[in-house]
């Protein structure tokens, strides 16, 4: 094991436990922790009938939070420029750098054989970006550009559970193609803030792995310890492969407590891929490829900041599936509540009554609380008082007109969507 410390010194012992973990050998992941079971109770995704083990369908709650988080990455690449492409899922394995990716990775791929062509589904997103340019060419007055994708990836998975470890799922990579070496490491400097920045905004508390060669390691070492004293962190050092032509991949790591961590965040650079896919600059030779994930994953990252909501007990008010629930009386309060609803959902917040009026107040009560809804109102006799509300909300009573204008302010320049649900929980089938 080697260490690199904050102050350039590496080590060969550490005592924080991710990274003991990170070092060692992989555990096996087919447990159920205490958030497989949260989440499962919070109804996000259920295995689909049709598709067999691996594959989830997102239920209604889990499909507004899916939406909520690709709107909000869509957001982070947006302010770095960059253009965004939609590209297929399937790809040709008879493309020599396809099949050499496929096979380098060591992933589970799956494999068909249609009208004399052998296709593949993806198990990441270089190839469209990566061959796109390949095929077009590129200017040097375009450089950097720069690439992003969020595409749906399958593979076979021997262990799999909802969301932390599935066969399919939505992975987002940006690729920036680079003159030199300066002007990639410039870049990634950029990256590596905006991933700490992610992890602030989110409450993830990540470590790092730098898998470097011997090479790059000692020319860039300055450059790596700047990496590191941003974080603040020491980092797990391990050695590349220099045959791979990757000389460094920064993974960011978050621990759920058991089993292996979850690699959320990675970025590398990359000089065998453009010549694999025939990039060539006008001069001849090939660019520098960076690798951004900021987010590898949406379904891993919703893994991750679902397991932060779930030790707070509540979700942010922005990200919230339902974001107030209203709890009548008796059934003489249910017109009131459905009024409170109906004008709730004319300010886009997402709404619902629990009007199972042959369950308990207080039974009813838990039932918000197990969903982690942040604003629960009572109800009663033209009265509507406050259970549970985040701090911005100063009220004890609910006043919509304060109440709404105050969410507003709360939830400004955050992704929104309106919710297709019926308000009245009598109405969802107990699987939603």
């Amino acid at each position: 094991m080697r260490i690199l410390n904050i102050d350039g010194t590496i080590t060969t012992t550490t005592t924080t436990k991710i990274l003991n973990k990170l070092a060692g050998e992989k555990q096996e992941d087919d447990f159920v922790n205490k958030y497989d079971l949260n989440i499962e109770k919070l109804k996000i995704v259920t295995q689909d009938p049709t598709s067999g083990k691996g594959h989830y369908i997102f239920l209604p709650r889990g499909a507004i939070l899916f939406n909520l988080i690709k709107e909000y990455i869509y957001g982070l690449y947006a302010d770095l420029e960059c253009f965004y492409i939609e590209a297929p899922v399937l790809t040709d394995f008879e493309n020599l750098a396809v099949a050499n990716h496929v096979e380098q990775s060591g992933e589970n791929t799956y494999h068909t054989n249609s009208s004399g062509r052998h296709l593949v589904t993806k198990i990441g997103v270089l190839y469209s970006q990566l061959g796109l340019v390949g095929e077009n060419g590129l200017s040097s007055s375009h450089l950097p550009l720069k690439l992003f994708e969020m595409t749906k990836c399958c593979r076979l998975e021997e262990r799999y559970s909802p969301l932390r470890r599935a066969c399919e799922f939505t992975m987002i990579d940006m690729h920036e193609l680079f003159n030199n070496l300066n002007e990639s490491l410039d870049e990634s400097l950029q990256i590596h803030k905006k991933i700490l920045e992610l992890a602030s905004e989110f409450n993830l508390d990540f470590y790092c792995t730098y898998k470097v060669t011997n090479d790059f390691l000692e020319k860039n070492l300055e450059w790596i310890l700047q990496l590191v004293r941003l974080h603040e962190r020491e980092a797990l050092l391990l050695e590349a492969n220099p045959r791979k032509g990757r000389p460094i991949n920064v993974e960011y790591h978050f621990d759920v407590g058991e089993g292996n961590p979850l690699e959320v965040s990675a970025f590398q650079l990359d000089y065998d891929n453009p010549i694999k896919f025939g990039i060539l600059k006008e001069d001849g030779s090939n660019p520098i490829v960076l690798h951004a994930n900021i987010i590898g994953s949406i379904e891993r990252f919703m893994y991750a900041i679902l397991s932060r909501i779930i030790d707070r007990g509540c979700f942010p008010m922005w990200l919230a599936p339902e974001q107030v629930r209203l709890i009548p009386d008796s059934v003489d309060d249910l017109e009131l509540c459905i009024k409170y609803a109906s004008m709730l959902n004319k300010e886009s917040l997402r709404v619902t009554i629990d009007d199972q009026l042959q369950c308990s107040m207080e039974q009813r009560y838990a039932l918000a609380k197990e969903s982690m809804i942040p604003v629960i109102v009572h109800v009663r006799a033209e009265n509507a008082s406050i259970l549970q509300a985040p701090s911005f909300y100063n009220y004890t009573d609910f006043r919509l007109k304060e109440f709404t204008e105050q969410v507003k302010l709360e939830t400004k320049g955050k992704p929104f969507m309106r919710a297709t649900y019926p308000h009245r929980l009598s109405q969802w089938p107990g699987y939603f």
